[in-house]
């Protein structure tokens, strides 16, 4: 069984051991913003959704991203297009069928990733996604 690999830095946000497992482009990053994986995708996210709030919906600590209008994911939909009603906190309403789970948020983020849903109809019970 091969040892496990040493880890090459502390991250700079959580503090863990981050070890580069990842292909190198994704290794160069996370060196460059000594950060790990997780940290980091969660920082990506709070940048986005600075910049396009509309983009992201958290609902009860759990974050999605909306691909409604959107041909990223080339042919792929969210929870096999399965149509989602979402009534944001800002009384907004509106449906997607390309609502993408991205995770519950850690605590230490949930304070930059506040809910902004409200109600969501047919949500997926994230405990058994997860």
């Amino acid at each position: 069984m091969p040892s496990p690999k040493p880890s090459a830095f502390k991250c700079s946000v959580c503090d863990e051991d981050v070890v580069l497992m990842y292909v190198s482009e994704v290794n160069d990053v996370l060196t460059l913003k000594k950060q790990c994986f997780y940290c980091n995708f969660w920082l990506n996210i709070i940048h986005a959704k600075k910049h396009n709030p509309q983009m992201y919906k958290v609902y009860k600590g759990v974050c999605y991203r909306d691909f409604k209008d959107e041909s990223y994911t080339d042919g792929f939909q969210g929870f096999g297009g399965r149509t989602f009603s979402i009534k944001m906190k800002d009384g907004t309403e509106l449906t997607t069928d390309n609502l993408w789970c991205q995770g519950r948020i850690p605590a230490r983020f949930r304070d930059q990733l506040p809910d902004n849903v409200e109600r969501m109809c047919n949500p997926v019970v994230v405990d058994e996604v997860l």
